[in-house]
């Protein structure tokens, strides 16, 4: 059972992630989200899969330009 549950638990992180790139962080500004906080998220990420984790980071810095995710 273990073997699956950390896959699990990465596409659980990633489908809110995608969720906000998708949609140009509806639901982040709306609850006042900060990047630290999404990076603690993908860093876990990371551990799983390092080509996911390449991938996501330059959305964040894409998040944070367009202002929909707060920077600190």
């Amino acid at each position: 059972m273990y073997i699956f549950a950390r896959p699990l638990e990465v596409i659980d992180r990633l489908l809110k992630f995608l969720h906000n790139i998708t949609s140009d962080g509806c639901a982040r500004r709306d609850i006042n989200i900060y990047k630290d906080r999404v990076l603690k998220m993908l860093k876990f990420i990371g551990k799983e899969s390092v080509e996911v984790y390449e991938w996501s980071i330059p959305k964040v810095d894409y998040a944070v330009g367009d202002r929909w995710l707060n920077d600190c």
